[in-house]
């Protein structure tokens, strides 16, 4: 193949405007790692740009031309960068679960080795929650030894509190009353004193204390403990903590209390089935 000279000298052009630009490419990058680490006031910033700048205009021009060029390009990238956010949220919000799962698991352990009762962990199922109904429903039943009546307690951060009743079986499955549920009437105690009632309310994440007369000193935060006078559930179990205090009455606090467990977010729950011998 026979090479004539003036292609030889339009590739030597060529070579030579390669290797210029190449050689005015290292210079602006030096340039740069030098001005990234001078401080953005100092003098000697303004000192290393100045020669350069018509360098990095025709830089910054031949940016912005290949940007607007590649523009439809820009756009998949955007996608997948928001779906690997969503990809990341949706991985901790897993996590998060895992963790829950794992320290309500962990405390219905607590349970079977410090409180004095056979019983038996069960996954939540099921829920009814509502203004007027609050039923939970469970994977074990009257084949598992569950009977009608039978308490149920969940563990959350580390302390171990009343969930409600079992108030109906079948061979496999239980259906749980939750002490939110508005016909729920519990005897409780406050700060070591017994006689007043736990009640459930139309309201999804609270319940009230009632009969605590004015002048007991109460604050929000006090934790709110089953009764030994009742009759429904053993004393001493956690029902929740004071939430809210009000002036309903001249007579009496309205007490507003939290459940120290979230129906809504429980998965596992510890049955008691007898006491133990």
């Amino acid at each position: 193949m026979n090479i004539r000279p003036l292609d030889i000298g339009f590739r030597e052009d060529a070579d030579r405007r390669a290797r210029s630009l190449l050689i005015v490419a290292i210079v602006i990058a030096v340039i740069g790692s030098l001005l990234h680490r001078l401080p953005v006031t100092s003098s000697y910033r303004t000192w290393l740009l100045t020669p350069f700048a018509p360098a990095i205009a025709v830089v910054d021009g031949i940016r912005t031309a290949l940007m607007n060029s590649v523009g439809g390009e820009d756009e998949p990238l955007g996608r997948v960068s928001a779906e690997t956010q969503l990809e990341l949220s949706v991985a901790k919000e897993e996590i998060e679960a895992l963790k829950r799962e794992n320290n309500e698991l962990r405390g219905l352990n607590s349970i079977h080795l410090e409180l004095p009762f056979e019983g038996i962990v069960a996954t939540v199922s099921g829920r009814m929650l509502s203004a007027d109904r609050h039923i939970l429903f469970l994977d074990v039943g009257s084949h598992d030894g569950i009977k009608k009546g039978a308490i149920v307690l969940g563990a959350e951060n580390g302390k171990t509190s009343v969930i409600g009743k079992v108030v109906e079986t079948s061979i496999n499955l239980s259906k749980v009353q939750t002490i939110l549920d508005p016909t729920t009437k519990i005897s409780a105690s406050l700060n070591g004193r017994g006689g007043y009632v736990f009640s459930g309310s139309t309201d999804n994440r609270s319940g009230r204390l009632n009969y605590v007369p004015r002048e007991e000193t109460v604050n929000v935060g006090d934790e709110i403990f089953t009764s030994e006078e009742g009759r429904l559930f053993p004393g001493g179990f956690l029902i929740g903590k004071i939430k809210a205090i009000g002036t309903r009455s001249a007579l009496f606090h309205d007490i507003s209390v939290e459940p120290m467990t979230s129906e809504d977010m429980i998965r596992f729950v510890w049955v008691v089935k007898e006491k133990r011998k």
